[in-house]
């Protein structure tokens, strides 16, 4: 990811308090992201991507038409 677009895109999480920032030390230049509690209740949702993802990837790997998925 395009670093200008990355931190476009963390900035707008924290904004809408999905994640937290924490600078770490500034020289070097370390940052830490976290959810925060209100991001943690994506979890479902991020734990249920990364389940079909696993699935994609198996289907994928078995080179079936994706018109046959269930």
């Amino acid at each position: 990811m395009f670093a200008p677009h990355l931190a476009l895109q963390l900035e707008e999480l924290i904004a809408d308090h999905v994640i937290t920032k924490t600078v770490i030390s500034l020289r070097p230049l370390k940052t830490e992201y976290q959810l925060s509690e209100f991001g943690q209740t994506l979890s479902p949702v991020i734990n249920a991507m990364a389940t079909w993802g696993t699935y994609y990837n198996q289907v994928a790997q078995q080179d079936v038409g994706y018109c046959n998925l269930q």
